[in-house]
């Protein structure tokens, strides 16, 4: 015998009856939506667009600020080495990523590949080695992770007698020291 088989719309549903051999039985299938619309997709998108664009510039501040404070742990550990080097020797130490035979690192970080401030030590305007030393970290340059920039506080600087400074002139002093 042939198959016969009707289909009768229901609310949301549909209800197959089915005659085989004179047998019937039904079958209910549910019409499901599968999948998500082009307006949810938009609106979706649009949150996370929105949220991403809050988020990320207050994510860079805090990376820039955990780096200053590598810079700044760098400064007060050579800073204490050369107080060191002073007492033995009655003259603070010079040095640059180019000199050699340097008994301080010019680096901020671990290694210098992985750092990113370079380090350098030179005598205060006007003074001499031997009356006071000026400790300069400036950050990304060839020698350490060069794609890292600070453009609130640029370089930082202490000096022996304590006292610090940036090379970017804002009302960032509160913020880079």
């Amino acid at each position: 015998m042939e198959l016969l088989q009707i289909l009768i719309a229901t609310n949301k549903s549909s209800i197959n009856v089915v005659e085989d051999n004179n047998i019937m039985f039904t079958e209910k299938h549910h019409n499901f939506r599968r999948g998500f619309t082009l307006m949810e997709l938009i609106i979706t998108i649009s949150i996370i667009a929105i949220i991403a664009a809050l988020a990320y510039p207050s994510y860079q501040d805090s990376v820039r600020k955990t780096r200053r404070a590598e810079a700044k742990t760098a400064l007060y550990s050579i800073m204490q080495q050369q107080e060191r080097f002073y007492m033995q020797r009655n003259t603070y130490s010079a040095f640059s990523s180019t000199t050699s035979n340097n008994p301080f690192k010019w680096w901020s970080g671990e290694r210098a590949a992985d750092s990113f401030y370079e380090l350098k030590a030179e005598a205060c305007t006007g003074k001499n080695l031997n009356e006071c030393v000026l400790l300069t970290a400036i950050p990304g340059t060839e020698n350490v992770m060069s794609s890292f920039t600070d453009p609130v506080c640029g370089n930082l600087t202490l000096n022996s007698a304590n006292q610090k400074s940036y090379s970017i002139s804002t009302d960032a002093n509160s913020l880079c020291w």
